[in-house]
């Protein structure tokens, strides 16, 4: 374990040694060379910036694997004896499969070389990159648990699909890049785990090569990846992620979702723009600012944060990954976390596909045809929409009945308990959804979530947990059920529905507030009542108004601190003047229904001795 460690130590300081240096050629030379990326209609950036930092990638990538694999190679092919050091190194990995990487990654590295200085036709792509993959199977990188006929054609499907959607993702400052490492980093805590020594060693090469690059790439970029090192990535790891698993002959868990994991939020990305750009009649090759990152800023969240965001979620479904593998991990309480997690990714995914965004060319918002899908798929995502969260409710319902039994039986199912659920479940996901049907759970409007319905939740709940033990007692006199797992059962629901309907609200608020931060008229609203807090939801939900509201001003002193939605109460009356001039206040607005006209002077004078505006809230609302 210790030499893997120091071997795996090495190759990524080399990598990111190399990575680092030849970045830094890479800006040079571009800028001196005219390898400038222009903004366009089409693509996030506003500044002329450097391209090809996949050519840096590449070298750091390839040095580093001829270094550390280079003598076995060598041996293989017969050229030269060179000892134990290829012989050990053999141990670890076939160096035909290293050799084929090699050959695979060169392909696919010309293929997005060429796409960087002249446009490729996404058909001509998508046939070298069937090359590279058939390149990379026939050195002997293929998962031997399927028959030839399945495992080929997967092995291909998957290592295009993982190739594109690095590629894809590419589409703000570091974000491929710093995504690439985050998946390296997991795939390498991974291999060691399972001890794949080989595996473990390519990722930690692919992790030193991505962050030296993401140094330079991190906003604001000084250079981009291209498609030379957007595809590049890609396909190295959906390559090693295979490698990884061809020796789980007898997991199809560990082969299907594992590397599925560690690649979520660019598959998630990919599989997001994909439907949206089908659903409204634009072709899927074309770029756009329509992925789950530029609708975030749109939103109102920072660039940055954005990116920091998807990193979280990324690191997320990579540590889930590696729980998965490990033995000691609870599986089934792994699994379940990760189908909320899908679920809660799934609703995010449904409310950004909500947001207006500006990522069509000009002249398409006018195509009659084009407006008519796009209406389509609008109604999609709202009425339809409701299809994906009774669909999240049937997960949901099934997680809430395995972690009852995961809870009671305190993180373990035997296998007369694993029939028993199995055969229930069908009768409580029927009878739980007849309920919330009946209920009117789905006949709400997610942004105007109120008690009641937290209410009709717990109704719902209750009915369809009763119905269910009614239903199991007639078939089967309720022999080996629990009615302590029912209850908890029935706990667990109504939290997770509950959360659910209130996740896509809190969605539309988190947002709303991160996007009134960059408005330019900073205002205080004086009253911290109901009168202030439908002020401040107006400005809030009203972006033609242009307003910040730093806080409120409320002669309750007792509020004095306290947030209301997420607003906080600066002070009194009293303090007025000290919180306009500390906070550049431009205006304040003054909400309460009955307020004497002594306490209007007063507010009034400190207005006129700062030069702020004031106005009654009757003027907005």
């Amino acid at each position: 374990m210790v030499k893997v460690l120091t071997t795996a130590g090495l190759a990524f300081g080399l990598a990111l040694a190399l990575s680092l240096l030849g970045t830094r050629i890479m800006i040079f030379v571009a800028n001196r060379a005219g390898w400038i990326e222009k903004p366009k209609e089409d693509r996030w950036h506003s500044e002329p910036t450097a391209k090809m930092g996949g050519i840096a990638v590449y070298i750091a990538l390839v040095v580093t694997i001829l270094v550390f694999f280079g003598p076995s190679i060598i041996s293989k092919l017969g050229f030269l004896k060179l000892g134990p050091l290829a012989d050990e190194i053999s141990l670890w990995m076939s160096p035909s499969v290293v050799l084929g990487l090699l050959v695979g990654m060169t392909v696919i590295f010309v293929l997005g070389l060429v796409d960087d200085f002249t446009y490729i036709k996404p058909r001509t792509k998508i046939f070298f990159q069937v090359v590279a993959a058939v390149v990379v199977i026939i050195y002997g990188v293929s998962s031997e648990f399927f028959n030839p006929i399945i495992g080929i054609p997967l092995t291909i499907f998957w290592i295009i699909a993982v190739t594109n959607a690095y590629n894809l993702i590419d589409n703000m400052d570091g974000l491929s890049s710093g995504t690439a490492v985050i998946s390296s980093i997991c795939i390498f805590l991974l291999s060691m785990s399972m001890g794949w020594v080989h595996t473990a060693l390519l990722s930690a090469i692919m992790a030193g090569a991505a962050l030296g690059f993401l140094r330079y790439n991190f906003k604001p970029a000084r250079i981009f990846l291209g498609d030379s090192g957007a595809l590049l990535i890609g396909f190295y790891l959906s390559v090693i992620t295979i490698v990884g698993t061809m020796t789980q002959m007898s997991n199809l868990i560990i082969i299907m979702v594992v590397p599925i994991l560690v690649m979520a939020v660019p598959i998630f990305d990919t599989t997001f723009v994909t439907i949206l750009r089908v659903l409204s009649g634009r072709p899927i090759s074309q770029g756009g600012k329509d992925h789950t990152s530029h609708r975030m800023v749109t939103l109102g969240l920072s660039e940055r944060n954005t990116v920091l965001l998807i990193y979280l979620f990324s690191l997320v479904f990579g540590v889930f990954a590696v729980l998965y593998a490990v033995p000691a991990a609870d599986s089934l309480m792994v699994t379940s976390l990760i189908i909320i997690s899908l679920i809660f990714l799934i609703l995010l995914g449904i409310f950004l596909s909500g947001v207006d965004i500006k990522g069509l060319k000009k002249g398409e918002e006018k195509d009659e045809l084009n407006a008519e899908r796009l209406h389509f798929a609008s109604f999609f995502v709202g009425k339809s929409g409701r299809l994906v969260e009774i669909f999240a409710d049937c997960l949901i319902i099934v997680v809430s009945y395995v972690l009852a039994y995961i809870v009671i039986r305190e993180g373990s199912i035997d296998i007369n308990e694993g029939r028993l659920i199995a055969r229930s479940l069908p009768i409580i996901i029927f009878s739980q959804m007849i309920s919330f049907y009946f209920f009117g759970i789905y006949r709400g409007l997610w942004m105007y979530v109120a008690f009641r319905d937290i209410a009709k939740i717990v109704q719902a709940a209750l009915v369809g947990t009763l119905s269910s033990m009614i239903v199991l007692f007639l078939f089967t006199f309720f022999k080996g059920y629990s009615l302590s797992v029912m209850i908890v059962y029935f706990l667990l629901l109504v939290f997770f529905v509950s959360a659910r309907l209130v996740s896509l609200k809190g969605f539309k608020e988190y947002f709303t507030h991160q996007k009134v931060k960059s408005a330019d008229k900073r205002i205080v609203i004086f009253g911290a009542g109901d009168s202030g807090n439908a002020v401040l939801k107006e400005i809030l939900n009203n972006d033609d108004l242009n307003m910040r509201p730093l806080g409120f001003i409320d002669d309750d002193t007792n509020k004095v601190g306290l947030k209301i939605n997420g607003i906080k109460v600066l002070g009194t009356r009293r303090n007025l003047k000290k919180v306009l001039e500390k906070n550049s206040v431009d205006e304040v607005i003054i909400a309460v229904r009955n307020i004497s006209e002594d306490k209007i002077v007063d507010i009034q004078k400190v207005c006129l001795d700062l030069g702020v505006s004031y106005r009654r809230a009757t003027g907005i609302i």
